[in-house]
Formats: structure tokens, sequence, C-alpha cells
């Protein structure tokens, strides 16, 4: 049997494999960037996007939480194709041009300002101790 070696054409069909792998997204509410993400897999995270609004919608916001995911109600995503190896960058680009609403908060690129304490062991080495005391975040390895 012969497989048919030509590319498909289906008559009213848009190709869109290509953006389905990974990628940025930028999530739009009238018209307006609300929150930039990157994905390995395209589908399965704006799916998680709209659980998330739903379960938050509906007073179960634990899936959102648990992700890591912001319950946002969106009516527009755009998508730009782009390898893994890139993700990081072109979504930090992404971020900085269009300042989206929900990223500001969540990935700034200011440093850490409070004293991090992390100890390896019996030894502590402690981050950012010349600011003034504030919240002590300590990470145990």
């Amino acid at each position: 049997m012969r497989l048919n070696v030509y590319p498909m054409q289906l008559d009213g069909f848009t190709e869109v494999s290509p953006i389905l792998t990974s990628g940025v997204y930028a999530l739009c509410a009238k018209g307006v960037v609300i929150y930039v993400g990157k994905a390995k897999c395209m589908n399965s995270r704006i799916d998680a996007h709209r659980r998330a609004w739903r379960e938050k919608r509906q007073g179960h916001g634990w899936i959102g939480e648990k992700l890591g995911i912001p319950g946002l109600q969106f009516d527009a995503v755009h998508i730009r194709p782009v390898p893994k190896h890139m993700l990081d960058a072109v979504e930090r680009e992404m971020i900085d041009r269009y300042r989206p609403r929900y990223n500001v908060q969540l990935k700034s690129s200011l440093a850490i300002r409070a004293p991090i304490s992390i100890t390896i062991g019996s030894t502590a080495v402690v981050m950012n101790q010349t600011l003034p005391p504030g919240p002590r975040f300590e990470r145990r390895v």
C-alpha cells in the first residue's frame, strides 16, 4: 500500500499545526493585552487558562493556583510560534513591549530586594543583608 506523499489540502480549512507547538501567547480583553505567557504546547496552556477562569468564576480557584495560572477573562488569543530554546527571551521581550496588567506584578525584571537565607547542610548564606529588616524568605536545600 502506497501512502499519498503530496500535501493534503482540505477546502475551507486552515493549517495551524505550527502554532500548536511551542510559542509565546498574548491574552487580550477588549483589544488590550492583559497577559503574555509561554508554552511548550499551546493547546493545553490556553485550555488551562480557560479552565482556571471557569473555576475562579464558579468559586473553585484551586486549578489556577495549583498550576500557577491566573484565572483571567479574555476574548482573544494571539500566538507567536517560537522554538523552545527562545521561549524565555521572546516572552520577556513581549512583556517589556506590552506591559500587560497581569504580568507586571508576576514577572518583574527588578532584583530581589528581600533578604534571602539559603542553608546547605549546616552552612547558612544570607543574601541582601544590607537591606533594612523586612520579611525574610528561607529556602532549605
